[in-house]
This record gives C-alpha cells, structure tokens and sequence, in this order.
C-alpha cells in the first residue's frame, strides 16, 4: 500500500508535516462532504439566485443539534463574506460596509423583539450606533439598511430560541418574519431543531412558504458508509482505515447517537490517539481505547449524580 494514496491531495500534504503540527490540524473545523449538506448547499444557491417577486420561497434547515446545520450554514456564507464591500467613511474614520448579499445572525437565547433586531442589526455592523433606538425606530432603520446593502438573503440560526419568550412575543416574532420576507422581497433561511418546525407551523401563512429539510440523526446504511469514507479521506493518517466495517460502524453508530459532530469528535480523538501510537490507521481497538461515552451515556451519568 502507498502511503497516504488514500487521502485528497491537500490532507496527504499533511503527513510530511511534523506530528504537533498533524495533531493541530486535526483540531481545526474539518468540511465533511455529504450528500445531504450537498443538496442543503445547492438549495441555497437556487433560493440566492432567485428573481425578487411578491412570494419568495424560504427554507426551514431541521436537525437535532450538533448534526452539521450550522457548518453547513457557515460553508455557505463563507463564499460570501468575502464579497462584502466596504469604503472610507472620511467623518467616523471606519470602514463601512455598503454591500453585504448574506446575513447571517443567530437568534438570541432568550430574544425579545429588540434583541433580535440588534442581532440583524450586528450581523451588518450597525448594532452599536443603533443599540439607543426604540424598537419602532430601530425596525425602521432596519429595514432601510438591508435595502442599502442590496441583501439578498436573511439566514436566522437557532430559530427554536424563539420558544423561550412569551407567547406574545414569538407572534411578534413570527410576524417579523412573514413581512421582512415579503417587503425586502428575499428568501429566509432559518435553522433549528424540531422545534423551530413547530413554531413556523403554528403560522399558517409562514408554513406555507417555508420548505423543510431535514437533516436526521445518521443510521447504518449506504450514505452512512459514505460518509465514514470522507471522513477516512480527510484525516491525516498515512494509511487507509476502513471504518465501514461492520462492527466498527456499529461501534461509531452507538457511541455518537447517531449525531454528526459526536462521531467527528470521537474520530479526531482516534485520529490523534492512531498518530501518537504511531498506528496510523482507526480500528476497533484504537476506538474502544478512547472509553468515550455516548451522549445517552453521559445524560444517564449526570442525572445519576444529581439523584445522590
């Protein structure tokens, strides 16, 4: 077997680097191709390049958390967040920002109405020379700036948050999404847990126009298989480790729950453990040493702890 023959080109660049160098790469935020972030990614693009019109279509993004929503959220806005322009404002000194086609904000933990837009509000870098206004002035001016920047996307992560306000306020809520939509006339992207479902399908109207897709927790299986073998291309180890072994898949399956970023973790943590044994492959042997508990395992254990 040729060292590395397995790797894409730029993680095989990688074995020729010192193992401190290895070990802290690994660390790092690794894209994982899929097929299901792949047509997340292509559905982004079709809603971005859509026409203006009265009726834009939206896109609900729903998963348990941790399975790959906001990486692939975030590989999406990468491609444009280079693209914003900004200009030499002589009076304030600072760069301002005249172009931004994506924004994207996260919803606050425990959001009120003016929370929410102050978190809009930062996602185009105005939050604080408008964080003073009342919410009427300060929805005004909103509105205003988007336009001015030619936004062409609103992109709204952790919309479940949304459920930790008062009723009244998830209307106030839920109605600033069906009129931001319909006056900027661009899609809305929103991600979420089951929950965010839940919210926009208590409006009629916002359900109607917002497409789910769903990213659910992964199960033994072909895309499965795939994956693992993304992953095998990816991680820097010299030789080939043939993680859709039966009972390794088995063993990732359990140990992850079936969440994306639970076996990314326990994969990187194999993949240092393979450099520093100087194995160079993940078997089932390199795994069962990490002791790594599942998170049904570690729910059990704290709530075995605050029973004592």
């Amino acid at each position: 077997m040729v060292v590395g023959e397995h790797l894409h080109p730029e993680s095989r660049k990688l074995l020729d680097l010192p193992v401190y160098e290895r070990l802290s790469y690994i660390d790092k935020g690794l894209w994982i191709n899929y097929l299901a972030a792949q047509q997340a990614l292509d559905r982004l693009e079709e809603l971005f390049a859509l026409p203006q019109n009265h009726r834009m279509p939206n896109m609900l993004i729903i998963g348990p958390t941790n399975n790959g929503k906001s990486m692939i959220k975030e590989k999406f806005c990468k491609i444009y967040r280079d693209t914003a322009v900004r200009r030499n404002n002589d009076q304030s000194g600072r760069r301002e920002l005249i172009e931004q086609l994506v924004v994207s904000i996260q919803m606050p933990a425990y959001p009120t109405f003016k929370t929410l837009l102050l978190a809009i509000a930062e996602g185009i870098e105005q939050a604080d020379q408008n964080d003073y206004l009342g919410v009427p002035q300060l929805n005004q001016t909103l509105y205003r700036m988007l336009r001015g920047i030619r936004v062409k996307m609103l992109i709204i992560d952790e919309l479940h948050n949304m459920l930790a306000s008062s009723q009244r306020q998830q209307l106030e809520f839920l109605n600033f999404l069906r009129h931001i939509g319909n006056a900027l006339q661009i899609p809305l992207v929103c991600l979420g847990t089951k929950d965010a479902y839940l919210a926009i399908s208590s409006d009629p109207q916002l359900e109607n126009r917002f497409e789910p897709f769903l990213l659910p927790r992964w199960q033994e299986g072909v895309e499965f298989n795939n994956l693992l073998e993304s992953f095998v291309a990816v991680l820097p180890l010299e030789y080939y480790s043939d993680l859709t072994d039966p009972k390794i898949v088995d063993w990732l399956l359990v140990h992850s729950g079936g969440i994306l970023g639970e076996l990314a973790n326990i994969l990187k943590l194999a993949t240092k453990r393979a450099i520093r044994l100087a194995k160079e492959k993940i078997d089932l042997e390199i795994l069962k040493q990490l002791n790594y508990k599942s998170p049904k395992e570690r729910t059990k254990a704290f709530e075995t702890m605050l029973s004592k």
